[in-house]
């Protein structure tokens, strides 16, 4: 439910404590999140996104997870 898509609506509606653990998972998947939903990772060729993360030039879990967190916390 914590994903980064929905964090605006849950905050809108009161939340104000959310898990890392949607984002774990998400990456474990090979889940890239974004403001708008969840992306394959493995079929990206270009990254659609300038956190340092991205910007860094490697791929990996370790990359994509810090992705995953930068997402959530630009959208809070």
């Amino acid at each position: 439910m914590g994903l980064p898509h929905r964090l605006a609506l849950l905050a809108y509606s009161g939340f104000d404590l959310f898990d890392s653990l949607p984002l774990i998972m998400a990456s474990e998947n090979g889940g890239y999140l974004t403001s708008t939903g969840v992306l394959r990772y493995e079929r990206l060729k270009d990254l659609p996104c300038s956190c340092p993360a991205c910007n860094s030039g490697e791929r990996g879990r370790a990359q994509l997870l810090d992705h995953n967190y930068a997402t959530a916390e630009i959208e809070l």
